[in-house]
């Protein structure tokens, strides 16, 4: 399967599919070949030549998210955190209250606005500071295509326009 149809297949997949990741395994570089000692084939990872180092499947990159992190390129990292709404007005941070009663001390990384400032809502994604959400600005990538004939591409279409592309 080429990449570009591995891509669509995982667009339109609705649940995990061993077959999906195969294909994913294969073009990451994972053999399933029989060798020397083995009595069926089996699958290896990528510039593994041992016979005895082996797989009885692809590892499960649709249905798991920790085998599928082994996809993210080393030294890469995600940023998990999230933006507060802090309904205080104390000058010590020791005092300092959040809507959704964290605190005073915030976990690594996270950040507030105060509730006066006018980004506090527009910004904030705890769902215990704000339960509506983040105010949603644009359209999702999720709901774009660049591609004819999917789902999405009208919209993608349209925002091109409004870009001044044809």
């Amino acid at each position: 399967m080429t990449r570009e149809k591995l891509i669509a297949a995982l667009e339109a997949a609705t649940e995990g599919a061993r077959e999906l990741d195969e294909a994913i395994a294969l073009l990451q570089g994972w053999t399933f070949t029989k060798m020397k000692g083995d009595r069926n084939p089996y699958w290896r990872k990528p510039n593994e030549t041992a016979w005895y180092m082996r797989a009885p499947g692809a590892p499960s990159f649709t249905t798991s998210l920790d085998v599928a992190l082994m996809l993210v390129p080393e030294g890469w990292q995600w940023e998990g955190r999230m933006i507060h709404i802090r309904i205080d007005n104390e000058i010590e941070n020791s005092k300092r209250k959040f809507a959704c009663g964290i605190g005073p001390e915030l976990p690594a990384g996270d950040k507030y606005f105060f509730e006066s400032e006018d980004a506090a809502y527009r910004h904030a994604d705890c769902p215990g500071c704000n339960p509506a959400g983040p105010q949603k600005l644009g359209t999702p990538i999720s709901q774009i295509s660049g591609r004819p004939g999917h789902p999405g591409y009208e919209e993608f279409k349209r925002i091109a326009r409004s870009w001044g592309y044809d």
